[in-house]
């Protein structure tokens, strides 16, 4: 076996200041010293030298190297070890003998062992690290896409511009922020004195601004309608309506959690600041998939002067006490359920049916309130989302109290299968509430 890279029997290499011991030399053979034969040589520059004559330092030095060679303790693995012994029968435990610390001579080296292991280490290590990073960059896709590709514009189609603007909020007081998708040839028609509408969308949750344009692909819906003339070129705001925590159900509502209904109110006054906007309720309809649902019906139908139609995708119409209602009063849920609300339009404008107890006694007033501020709503769910099943009753209040409503129950669940391929209808009909169609 090799003990560092030489083999049992090999000749040892010489180091400096040894010299190279020939046959017939002094050899330790079981702790005796043999006599070897003088060298007969004729020193250089002494021709008449007696070979066999020493001269008194060569005696020295030979007296000397005899005495350290008694002293040495025999040992068959010595570097000067007489080769022919390699040819000597190896003793029964010969393959026990240890170097480098002990390691068996008959078994591999200790360190290609560990090196060994270390590389299945090393190599089991990597394959798990290279799955928890597909897993990771997986989960990230998932997350931004929901599982769909990403968005690309069709070869031909004109790509409109998604920018964030952060602003000052008053109702939470500190900065926010919102996604803005800007038509293909925004700056040519600002140029020309051209005004847009704008549609608001309300995130979910979990959720946030950037679903809209990767699973949703809205800005490659809108690209691609603007390109075949199925809608006119309008705004499309995204609030970000997170609240920083694990949670996130805001429910788009005021609330001691937050001002998030507020925060709505916010972001439009600031949309009509910064951006050439119609400013004016018929060119506003806000809509928003499952908690976004929500908010938008209540926001809508809490503020008709504000905007005129609402989308209500996969949305739920009875708030409950669990989240940011955790420990409302039945007062406060029933004003904060958008089907109760509609039961008190129905009879008359909401600042006078909070303070009417029984409004069936203003019809008049809600004729004059349907006349003057004319609502619209398009409302829809997957046919086994268990809210869906809200669904037909809140269709039926919206059309009690004169809003013009159109409905549909879609294949699928509650996810963006079902939103994903809505879409193009919804930005549609957004469109065409704000020309007055």
């Amino acid at each position: 076996m090799a003990c560092h890279g030489r083999a049992v029997g090999d000749r040892v290499r010489q180091r400096p200041g040894h010299e190279q011991q020939q046959p017939g030399d002094h050899r330790h053979l079981g702790g005796r010293a043999e006599p070897r034969p003088r060298r007969h040589h004729q020193a250089a520059g002494d021709p008449g030298r007696d070979p066999g004559q020493q001269q008194p330092g060569e005696r020295l030095a030979v007296g000397a190297r005899q005495l350290l060679q008694r002293q040495r303790p025999a040992d068959p693995r010595a570097e000067d070890q007489d080769p022919r012994l390699a040819d000597q029968v190896q003793p029964a435990d010969a393959g026990r003998d240890h170097c480098d610390g002990g390691q068996p001579a008959g078994d591999p080296p200790r360190g290609a062992d560990a090196m060994r292991r270390l590389l299945v280490r090393g190599t089991v290590a990597a394959w798990i690290a290279l799955g928890a990073l597909g897993v990771l960059r997986y989960g990230q896709g998932y997350a931004q896409y929901r599982g769909f590709p990403p968005p690309k514009d069709p070869a031909g189609v004109a790509a409109g511009q998604i920018d964030r603007v952060r602003f000052a909020s008053a109702a939470l007081g500190g900065e926010r922020s919102y996604d803005v998708y800007l038509p293909a040839g925004y700056r040519r028609d600002v140029a020309r004195g051209q005004r847009f509408g704008v549609l608001y969308l309300l995130h979910g949750n979990p959720g946030n601004p950037e679903l809209y344009f990767n699973a949703g692909r809205v800005g490659v819906a809108a690209d691609t309608l603007l390109a075949h003339h199925r809608i006119t070129p309008m705004l499309i705001v995204v609030p970000d309506g997170r609240d920083g925590t694990w949670r996130g159900d805001t429910e788009w509502a005021d609330t001691p959690h937050g001002r998030y209904g507020s925060l709505v109110l916010d972001v439009v006054r600031d949309v009509d600041r910064r951006f050439p906007t119609i400013a004016n309720r018929r060119h506003r309809v806000i809509g928003g998939y499952s908690m976004g649902a929500y908010g938008a019906v209540q926001l809508t139908l809490s503020h008709p002067r504000i905007f005129g139609a609402f989308e209500s995708w996969s949305g739920y119409f009875r708030q409950q006490a669990t989240y940011s209602f955790s420990g409302a009063s039945p007062a406060t849920l029933r004003a904060a359920s958008p089907i109760d609300e509609l039961h008190r339009l129905a009879k008359a404008p909401p600042a006078v049916a909070r303070r009417v107890p029984a409004p069936g006694s203003a019809p008049p007033l809600a004729r004059r309130h349907r006349s003057r501020l004319p609502l619209a709503a398009y409302v829809y769910g997957g046919d086994v989302d268990p809210e869906t099943a809200q669904m037909p009753a809140f269709v039926r209040a919206l059309r009690r109290a004169g809003i013009t409503t159109s409905s549909r129950i879609v294949p699928g669940r509650h996810d963006w299968a079902v939103w994903r391929p809505m879409v193009p209808t919804m930005l549609r009909w957004a469109n065409a509430r704000m020309a007055g169609r």
